[in-house]
């Protein structure tokens, strides 16, 4: 049996198959592309959406290489072939989708700010007060610098690290004096040293007045240091 070349044209039906099922296969491929993108972007967890998105870029790059595999038999060639673009479809639409879903602000797991004022007994892991007269930009650039880390080469957009389970936006509150702050919730199982650092980082960061631990948003103002 002739494996590289036919040993004879094929027949019309099977060039009519063959290019039906490429062409399914390249549907397919966008399709998936899509909804795995929809899917990336319904995950809450921030470690479960990364692992997601990096898990989509692998099958599209398993797709790529099962379609050279392919390739070699003559009356799977074509099928190879459109495997090959198929994962290098899957790739192009599920992070066209992905990144216009994330300006859409429809990305949950990197969309975990929450403005919602908390209850007077909630508590947090840490909450960070900002100095007085900072502003909207300064504390968005500081969420973006200092609580959040470079994202990956596949997604640069900055994210919480993986050991955030929650941040919180806390506005300065109605009565005078009082100042704007974040408050941010650590996975259980996060190392002490991980949360240390991070911490640091924080505090040592200008637009910081104080930083509480362990602690509800206070009722009354907070004093600059």
């Amino acid at each position: 049996m002739p494996v590289f070349q036919a040993a004879a044209p094929p027949s019309r039906t099977q060039r009519i198959f063959s290019k039906s099922l490429a062409l399914i296969v390249l549907i397919g491929a966008c399709a998936f592309g899509i909804w795995a993108a929809w899917f990336c972007a319904q995950i809450t967890d921030a470690s479960a959406g990364s692992s997601r998105y990096l898990i989509t870029f692998l099958i599209a790059i398993a797709i790529a290489i099962f379609g050279f595999l392919l390739c070699a038999y003559w009356r799977t060639r074509l099928l190879g072939v459109s495997l090959i673009v198929a994962g290098i479809l899957v790739s192009l639409v599920f992070f066209a989708d992905f990144a216009w879903l994330t300006k859409q602000h429809q990305v949950a797991w990197r969309d975990q700010g929450d403005s919602t004022p908390p209850s007077p007994d909630e508590r947090f892991d840490l909450i960070v007060y900002f100095r007085p007269g900072a502003t909207s930009q300064q504390i968005a650039d500081f969420t973006a610098t200092v609580l959040e880390q470079p994202g990956q080469p596949m997604h640069p957009q900055p994210e919480f690290p993986w050991f955030v389970s929650e941040h919180r936006t806390l506005p300065p509150a109605d009565y005078a004096g009082s100042l704007a702050g974040a408050a941010i919730d650590f996975r259980l199982f996060a190392s002490a040293s991980l949360k240390s650092a991070y911490i640091e980082k924080i505090r040592a960061d200008s637009r910081v007045a104080e930083v509480d631990r362990d602690a509800a948003p206070r009722a009354g103002p907070a004093s600059a240091e």
